[in-house]
């Protein structure tokens, strides 16, 4: 079970390098900035701020705290004293606290670093401490301590002092981070001027399902190592145009009634039997009705406002239904009823075949195919359009 537990933390420790290089991206403000996932560190930051990255992740909702004699600062140590980025600020990121009064704290507080030379000084102790102790066990045959801080603290001793001082300068420490399971939390806070509650959600997750894909096609070499911040920039407007409006998630597309003749509404049904349109029409009528229905439904759920849009693009359907129906009523102003049926399927065809073509519920967009037959049949059971010369004398009467 410790095992299988060690590898979980692992890989999730893996993921949390993806999902933090996106945060990392998300805060700067040069379009020249660019991130490489285990580059030169864990995490390297390119640009005019150029960083390494340490990531010391932990799902322990109380994590041990840190300090100066902590196996993780060594080993951090011996990475960035091995790296040929001597210009790069280098920051430890850690879910971990650090130990209160520990001089590591010096290195997480801005208002502190003037003192960075007693952190020096207690790394010096600590290596010195750590050297002598295994020396002596050496003497002594026994078995040598600190096996993992051991290399990390011969770097840092091999290091003149003006080099263990211009290393400790470069050093920020981040404690207190959030883990894996924060992580969406996190990433939303950046979107909360910009993006409405009921579409936020959506859009974070479509962003970090594509930054996934992002970071593992870099990683297998697929893709650039280096993922900019033109590159996030821009797939970050793709993904907001397409969900600015609930209108872009067709729900129903796929969908149909199980039996549509059931539900067909009773004008709809009225106004096709007026025109001898036949059960085919009918079904037809009931299938698109019943998936632009509920499609409006959800929309409206998910945001209110859009109430006052499709009101006005129902003013425009009738408009142009208008625009045929009182040509073809004159036409035929002194045809007998059944003269009339066919120029009405013929308009009641044209709502289902060809009007979505001719008009778009969105600009730059498309919607499922079905909406405007359905809001066209919407318009036909309210009795605001009818398809027969005479349906508002016979149904009017009815209703």
């Amino acid at each position: 079970m410790d095992n299988l537990h060690s590898g979980l933390d692992s890989s999730l420790g893996f993921y949390f390098q993806g999902v933090y290089a996106l945060l990392v991206m998300l805060e700067q403000d040069s379009d020249a900035a660019s991130i490489i996932i285990e580059g030169q560190d864990d995490l390297q930051l390119v640009g005019p701020n150029p960083t390494l990255f340490q990531l010391k992740h932990s799902l322990k909702s109380e994590p041990p705290p840190i300090s100066i004699k902590s196996v993780q600062v060594w080993k951090t140590l011996k990475c960035w004293i091995d790296s040929s980025m001597n210009d790069h600020k280098l920051v430890l990121v850690t879910c971990s606290p650090i130990l209160n009064g520990d001089l590591l704290e010096i290195l997480a507080n801005i208002s502190k670093r003037d003192n960075l030379h007693t952190v020096v000084k207690a790394l010096v102790k600590e290596a010195e401490r750590v050297t002598k102790e295994r020396e002596k066990s050496k003497k002594a045959k026994l078995q040598l301590p600190y096996k993992e801080k051991a290399s990390g603290v011969e770097a840092f001793l091999k290091l003149t002092d003006t080099q263990k001082e211009a290393l400790v300068r470069r050093i920020y420490i981040t404690p207190n981070s959030i883990n894996i399971k924060d992580t969406k939390a996190r990433v939303s806070t950046f979107f909360r001027r910009v993006l409405a509650p009921n579409i936020r959600d959506i859009f974070i997750d479509n962003l970090l399902q594509w930054w996934d894909y992002r970071v593992c096609r870099s990683l297998i070499g697929e893709l650039p190592k280096e993922i900019t911040y033109i590159e996030l920039f821009s797939k970050h407007k793709e993904l907001i145009s397409k969900i600015d409006s609930p209108l872009m998630h067709d729900s129903f597309g796929t969908k149909s009634p199980d039996n549509p003749m059931e539900i067909i509404g009773e004008f709809m049904k009225s106004q096709i039997d007026l025109v001898n349109g036949g059960p085919g029409r009918k079904r037809r009528a009931a299938i698109v009705w019943w998936k632009a229905r509920h499609q409006r439904e959800e929309w409206l759920s998910q945001d209110l406002s859009l109430q006052t849009r499709f009101m006005e693009f129902d003013e425009l359907l009738e408009e142009r239904w208008k625009e045929r129906f009182d040509p073809m009523a004159y036409d035929f102003k002194d045809s007998n009823f059944t003269d009339c049926q066919k120029p009405g399927r013929d308009l009641l065809d044209w709502s289902h075949l060809d009007a979505r073509n001719e008009m778009q519920l969105i600009e730059n967009g498309s919607v499922g195919d079905y909406v405007v037959p359905g809001f066209y049949q919407q318009l036909a059971e309210e009795l605001r359009i009818g398809w027969h010369r005479d349906w508002e004398n016979v149904l009017k009467e009815e209703e």
